[in-house]
């Protein structure tokens, strides 16, 4: 999931919402709608969960 994501990249000491920027970065380019991500949540769903658990977990 997108938090797990988030969690690792909080853990690592990287900037956990570098996960809500590449989704906002997908999106832009069009990617997210079908294809490959058919089976994914829409991308604007994604990166607002990105963002709530980046500001969750940056908060504790």
């Amino acid at each position: 999931s997108d938090a797990y994501g988030v969690a690792i990249l909080h853990k690592l000491g990287r900037n956990p919402y570098a996960a809500a920027d590449a989704q906002r970065k997908l999106q832009a380019q069009g990617g997210g709608g079908g294809g490959f991500f058919s089976s994914h949540p829409a991308s604007s769903k994604r990166i607002k969960a990105a963002t709530e658990a980046a500001d969750k977990i940056t908060k504790k």
